[in-house]
């Protein structure tokens, strides 16, 4: 999906308002085509940019909605990347 890439781009180098916009708008591409894995890899993009924006509790949020639907479609692989993930969200939080 080129848009994931554009947004790893911006990411790569630091461009998070960048990064979030591009990946916003995948996710509401994929939010309106009804694609609940491709939608739960875009909240995980997402947490990731806020997670190194220092934004830890939208990264969590974002976090946490890809963990709903990835529980829902049973998507064991993507259940562990963000629950990995989200574990390092909250050590940064301080939440030990």
């Amino acid at each position: 999906f080129c848009m994931d890439e554009m947004g790893t781009i911006h990411w790569m180098r630091g461009n998070y308002g960048a990064a979030e916009h591009v990946v916003q708008d995948a996710l509401e591409i994929r939010r309106q085509l009804g694609e609940e894995a491709a939608v739960a890899s875009s909240l995980n993009g997402l947490a990731v940019i806020y997670r190194d924006s220092q934004r830890y509790d939208e990264a969590a949020q974002s976090f946490e909605q890809a963990l709903a639907l990835r529980r829902a479609i049973e998507d064991q692989r993507g259940l562990a990347y963000t629950l990995l993930h989200l574990g390092g969200v909250e050590g940064l939080r301080g939440n030990n």
